[in-house]
């Protein structure tokens, strides 16, 4: 999957070769200038014909390209623009645009304040410039202490801490500059600067990160991992491509993503509804294709403005889905479930033995979440009741090593490599003893990021097969006309077929009859977990009382189109997610499953 660009391909073209001749002999005889004549008419029809085909032909192809190249700052070779990032269905997320500083030289302006009051009225009537505009009094003295110091002829002064735009320079540019001299260079000047255009503006910011102000490159999200990909190219001075560069496409390659836009809007619109709902500190949402390990949206509220990413800490720049760990509560009891089956040391139909009272280890004491037992329930109701001595009983006839060995091969110690910037720092899970075999059946000491819980149980979704994830749906080299499309990659198999099967009936059963029932008793489709895991306290050991709610489940069961996570930090209306993740899981899959087309059979 050439997908990330070690080198561009050489241009299409070479530029032609000098031939070289000998002079021709003088033609006396009238025939001999005849032929002369002719020739020159030849060469001069040759030239207009070129000029026809290059200005009326091809004309306004030739102009878009001379507008997709930018000279470099020291006015050097064209470099080609930045590449565009749209969404899977061609809408655009990312583009360019230009802006410009503006300032003056002390030396060639006469009056200060003259050329204040001429630049401030296109200052204030333009966004970004108007917030940073310097004062009136504040510029004028500046300008006259830099004026009356030979030392700096050569200095400048901003107006406007914040840039002006193509349409505010072009309105400047149509009036008399008040400069000292006519004849010398203009007294006001332009610095123009790339700058990226978010046409959507906060949607998926996560995703896309950000491109620095000063040019320096992309930094998070898509702009930051495919940076190489993105960038656009520059000539080498003195090879042959600069010195026939017409007709090259010099710019980035444009990237389409595996995000909806829509469906991101509706999933970033719901999150922020449910945090605000539900007196929440922040929120996650990932839905994922199941089979194709393609990402639909992802989105973290809150969340933040790529293009004024410098007024945000980078704790709120970076993806929380992709590199913050959490205690991943009773959704992870799925995880547990299915590698003790799939070893066959239990069935679904399995009975408990010990659910009748608290589960010794030790000195330690593992209790349900609500206090009350569960005597003699077979390993589905465990899941649907969210039986923790269930699945400390499960964990025992796992052992510490075969456990471990499960939690490794469904990606838990692994970094999970995406096209986005961000990586995960591995988590190291060794094997341990007893009462920590116990602890982590249930999903209690161990960390987990949202997107590794995705992937996860995306492969019971998939029939056991852990996909490689991905945010990009193909690129676009415009240099070469090439596409380069993003193919599902398989990373390993992690449970039998059957096993992912028996889960997924075992999941759809928890939805229905577990403890988010009132919510799903009327549909038979959606298969889930309800997690709610207290917070560790991180200065006195031990957890607080405050819990992070999540649910996670697929629809149809029995074949999955959509994967989808929810998780809430905090919420206050209520610590469980049955009343809260959950809610807010089935509002949004009643509208995926419109989208998906997904319906109940007649039976």
């Amino acid at each position: 999957m050439p997908i990330i660009r070690e080198h561009r391909p050489n241009f299409r073209q070479q530029a032609p070769k000098q031939v070289v001749t000998q002079p021709a002999a003088r033609v006396e005889t009238w025939r001999g200038r005849l032929v002369s004549w002719l020739l020159i008419g030849l060469g001069l029809g040759l030239v207009w014909g070129r000029y026809f085909w290059l200005q009326i032909v091809h004309g306004e192809q030739i102009n878009q390209q001379a507008q997709a190249l930018y000279l470099l700052d020291d006015g050097g070779l064209p470099t080609g623009a930045r590449g565009r990032i749209y969404d899977v269905n061609g809408q655009l997320l990312v583009s360019n645009r230009y802006i410009y500083q503006l300032y003056a030289q002390p030396n060639q302006v006469s009056n200060a304040g003259q050329a204040y009051d001429f630049v401030a009225p296109f200052a204030l009537s333009d966004p970004e410039a108007s917030s940073g505009l310097r004062p009136r009094e504040e510029f004028v003295t500046l300008m006259d202490n830099l004026a009356a110091n030979p030392k700096t002829q050569s200095s400048w002064v901003y107006f406007s801490r914040g840039p002006i735009t193509q349409d505010t320079k072009e309105a400047i540019d149509a009036k008399a500059w008040p400069c000292t001299d006519k004849s010398q260079q203009q007294c006001l000047h332009f610095e123009r600067q790339l700058r990226r255009y978010y046409p959507e503006g906060n949607l998926a910011s996560h995703v896309l990160g950000y491109f620095s102000v000063d040019n320096s490159g992309g930094n998070y999200g898509i702009e930051g991992g495919c940076d190489l990909e993105l960038s656009g190219q520059s000539l080498t001075p003195g090879s042959s491509e600069s010195e026939n560069a017409w007709g090259f496409d010099l710019d980035g390659r444009d990237i389409y993503l595996t995000i909806d836009r829509d469906l991101q809007y509706l999933v970033e619109k719901t999150l922020q509804e449910g945090v605000e709902r539900f007196g929440a500190e922040r929120g996650e949402i990932i839905i994922t294709e199941p089979k194709s390990g393609k990402i639909l949206a992802m989105a973290s509220y809150p969340d933040y403005d790529p293009a004024h990413y410098y007024e945000y800490s980078a704790d709120q720049i970076k993806n929380p889905s992709v590199i913050n760990y959490f205690e991943p509560g009773s959704i992870f009891k799925v995880i547990t479930m299915a590698a003790a089956i799939d070893t066959g040391l239990i069935s679904p139909d399995t009975v408990c033995p010990v659910c009748n009272r608290p589960y010794q280890i030790g000195s330690h004491v593992i209790n349900n979440w609500d206090f009350n037992f569960n005597g003699n329930i077979t390993m589905t109701q465990a899941l649907e009741k969210s039986d923790n001595i269930a699945l400390s009983w499960v964990s025992s006839l796992l052992g510490s090593e075969r456990f471990y060995s499960y939690i490794k091969a469904f990606g838990f110690e692994d970094s999970v490599e995406t096209e986005v910037q961000e990586r995960n720092s591995p988590q190291t899970i060794a094997p341990w003893g007893p009462h920590e075999t116990a602890t982590r059946s249930f999903g209690q000491a161990v960390m987990v990021t949202s997107l590794q819980m995705v992937r996860a149980v995306g492969a019971i979704a998939n029939g056991g097969q852990l996909m490689k994830m991905t945010f990009i749906d193909h690129v676009v080299d415009k240099a070469t006309g090439e596409i380069y499309t993003t193919q599902p990659e398989v990373e390993r198999e992690v449970i039998s077929a059957d096993t992912a099967a028996t889960m997924r009936r075992m999941m759809q059963t928890a939805a229905q009859h577990g403890e988010a029932q009132y919510i799903f008793k009327n549909s038979d489709l959606i298969a889930g977990k309800t997690g709610t895991a207290q917070i560790p306290d991180l200065q006195h050991g031990g957890y607080t009382e405050d819990t992070i709610a999540s649910f996670i489940g697929f629809a149809p069961y029995d074949d999955p189109k959509f994967l989808m996570l929810i998780k809430y930090e905090r919420p206050r209306t209520s610590p469980y997610a049955a009343e809260t993740s959950a809610v807010t899981w089935k509002e949004l899959a009643e509208k995926l499953f419109l989208r998906f087309d997904i319906h109940a059979s007649e039976d």
